[in-house]
C-alpha cells in the first residue's frame, strides 16, 4: 500500500493509517503493548524495530521520491526521528482515547489528515537540501 506510486503519497498514508489505527486502537491491544514494555519483554523492542523497518523506512522512501531526493540511502537519524514523531502523534492520539480515555477529536480520519498535512509540508523542507543550513544531518 504504502509503495504504491500510481497513487499520491498523501493518499497512501491517510489510507494507511486508516487502516492500522483501525488494527490497533483497542484497549486491549494497547494495554498489552504498553503492560509488556513496562515488563521489559522483546515484544516490545521487535514491534519498535519493525515499525522502523517496514513502515517509518518506508514512508521516508516514499517521501524522498514524491520531494525528487534520492531514495537508495539509509534514512538518516533526523529523518528517522522526525517519522518517529509524527508516528507518535498518531499513536498517542489512541493512547489517550483508549487508555487515558481523554477527550481527543471525534474524527479519527481528520486527526490523521492534520498529522499528514503537517509531516508532508515538514519532510521537504526539513530535508529538501543536500547541505543542510544547520549543519546537523
Amino acid at each position: 500500500m504504502l509503495a504504491d506510486r500510481s497513487r499520491p503519497i498523501r493518499h497512501r498514508l491517510q489510507e494507511f493509517y486508516s487502516a492500522y489505527t483501525d488494527a490497533i486502537f483497542t484497549r486491549k491491544w494497547l494495554r498489552i503493548y504498553l503492560y509488556s514494555g513496562l515488563k521489559g519483554l522483546d515484544i516490545n523492542r521487535w514491534y519498535v524495530g519493525v515499525v522502523r523497518d517496514k513502515i517509518l523506512t518506508r514512508i521516508i522512501r516514499e517521501c524522498r521520491h514524491e520531494a525528487r531526493l534520492p531514495v537508495q540511502t539509509k534514512p538518516t537519524a533526523s529523518e528517522l526521528e522526525m517519522a518517529w514523531v509524527f508516528h507518535g502523534g498518531i499513536f498517542y492520539y489512541g493512547i489517550r482515547k483508549y487508555i487515558y480515555e481523554s477527550v481527543v477529536l471525534d474524527d479519527k480520519e481528520q486527526m490523521i489528515s492534520d498529522a499528514l498535512d503537517v509531516y508532508l509540508a515538514s519532510f521537504e523542507r526539513a530535508f529538501g537540501t543536500s547541505v543542510p543550513a544547520s549543519g546537523r544531518r
